[in-house]
């Protein structure tokens, strides 16, 4: 088995990146490459990577200006440490864009946050276990007693059903066995060793609450993060000037929420 260096893994990691900067500008619809007559036809994109390969060696300063836009912060620490005092300065400019970007999108889904937690379904426990059934078990379901177990169970049937019957009994019930298998899956993509068991505990129910408040700070955290790709359209927000104009919202209320 060889084991490689960390100046190997070093510049492995730093090829992968190069690769994932050049694959991402030459599929970008809307970057530059050459100038063109309105009937020549398209680039082709390894003509485009050709034209991006080049241009990121020879001109790192003008291959910010003219891609940087392109890139996220993971993707310019590529430039980091390079000396030239024209790279640093595009390397700042983009930074800072990136960085005013994503303070706008976390205060519109700090917006929309609200929105959704005074309606109260997003953030029910039914559909937070939904989302996170391993850490929803880890931190509330291992310590409901049975009647809690119980009035869980119906308030899940409620919340999912129209009408309570064998129907929804049986949708329940795949319901539960798909959560069941995902924290399966989560435990073996963790390697977490359950081999001394799973069983509740008792606490008192001041303890339950607070685990409760602390589940769901992780996961309105996950959806500010943009986490929640799978079960929320982003979109819809982050692109929602109404999120700006329509609400009168101080920049710092985000941290004094969680500061509660």
């Amino acid at each position: 088995m060889t084991i490689m260096s960390e100046d190997q893994e070093s510049s492995n990691s730093f090829k992968v990146l190069k690769n994932k900067i050049i694959e991402s500008i030459i599929n970008e619809r809307n970057a530059f490459f050459i100038h063109q007559q309105i009937n020549d036809p398209d680039l082709s994109l390894n003509e485009r990577r050709i034209i991006v390969e080049n241009l990121l060696h020879s001109n790192k300063s003008l291959f910010l200006q003219r891609y940087g836009q392109y890139l996220d912060a993971k993707a310019l620490t590529f430039f980091s440490n390079d000396n030239c005092e024209e790279v640093q300065i595009q390397l700042g400019i983009l930074q800072a864009k990136i960085k005013s970007k994503n303070k706008l999108l976390r205060n519109r889904r700090f917006q929309a946050l609200q929105d959704l937690l005074k309606e109260g379904t997003y953030f029910s426990n039914t559909e937070i276990q939904s989302r996170n059934p391993y850490l929803f078990e880890q931190m509330i379901g291992r310590y409901m007693n049975e009647q809690e177990r119980r009035e869980f169970q119906n308030s899940n049937y409620h919340q999912n059903y129209d009408q309570i019957g064998f129907s929804s009994y049986l949708l329940e019930t795949a319901r539960q066995v798909y959560l069941e298998n995902r924290i399966v899956q989560t435990k073996e993509s963790q390697y977490i060793d359950d081999s001394s068991g799973d069983d509740s505990e008792e606490i008192n129910d001041e303890k339950k609450d607070s685990l409760r408040q602390e589940f769901l700070k992780i996961m309105i955290e996950n959806f500010l993060a943009g986490e929640d790709r799978e079960y929320f359209n982003y979109e819809k927000v982050d692109n929602n000037e109404e999120y700006d104009l329509s609400r009168e919202f101080e920049y710092d209320q985000e941290d004094r929420y969680f500061e509660e």
